[in-house]
């Protein structure tokens, strides 16, 4: 053996074990310290102000950095749980209202009144899809199928509510001269076997709509307005 392969090989020997294979036996092996607490006193790890903190106020310190993280987040779900609870009975008190009406006007006035009170909005519109053009009142009316797609064609095909911010020309379509006052909108295809209606809520605060927000709720007034609409003959008019 020559003298530079015997000086690596003293030099192996000096240097021990790799960090890494130490690293995997204590992984494998997490009990290792437990009755070692003459080792555990000995064992330092540099703090970030220079000093040294003991192995188990190391362990102690990430577990209390852990704990705040979960407490954290147990308090983000609340706060979501929250919101959904509110919204839920937001919604519910609307589509009871629209299944109380007995007639298209009662059905249009419920809705505009639970718009307006119950989630606040800016403006909101209706499109029923109908084989003819015309307007039903200030906010609502019914016109082909095709020629809404001409301008909202995503929108229309949507199977979920969107939520968020509109495209300009879309937004514009849907609210008309209050389109400049919308930061947030929502909506809502009205689909049963064919598409029905679609209805387009805004608001001004750029966060009331936001598409991280879950779809679900909206949705459920959504489903009540397929079954709905269609009884007062909108659709064939």
């Amino acid at each position: 053996m020559t003298k530079q392969s015997t000086k690596s090989t003293t030099a192996i020997k000096d240097a021990g074990p790799a960090e890494s294979d130490v690293a995997n036996y204590l992984k494998d092996n997490p009990d290792f310290f437990t009755k070692r607490d003459d080792l555990l006193l000995d064992l330092n790890i540099p703090h970030l102000r220079g000093s040294t903190i003991s192995l188990v106020e190391r362990q102690v310190s990430l577990l209390r950095e852990r704990n705040q993280g979960l407490i954290n987040e147990l308090g983000q779900l609340m706060d979501a749980a929250k919101d959904n609870d509110a919204t839920f009975h937001l919604c519910r008190k609307t589509v009871l209202s629209l299944i109380e009406a007995e007639s298209g006007a009662q059905l249009l006035a419920n809705l505009e009144r639970g718009l307006l009170a119950d989630f606040d909005c800016t403006a909101y519109n209706l499109i029923i899809f109908s084989k003819r053009q015309y307007k039903i009142n200030d906010w609502a009316s019914a016109l082909p199928n095709e020629l809404a797609k001409e301008h909202i064609g995503s929108l229309i095909a949507s199977r979920k509510p969107v939520l968020g911010v509109l495209r300009p020309e879309e937004q514009d379509y849907l609210f008309k001269e209050k389109s400049k006052q919308i930061k947030s909108c929502a909506v809502l295809p009205v689909r049963g076997k064919e598409d029905i209606a679609l209805l387009a809520i805004g608001s001004s605060e750029m966060h009331h709509f936001q598409s991280g927000m879950g779809t679900m709720f909206p949705g459920f007034i959504a489903d009540t307005l397929a079954r709905m609409i269609p009884r007062f003959q909108y659709s064939k008019m």
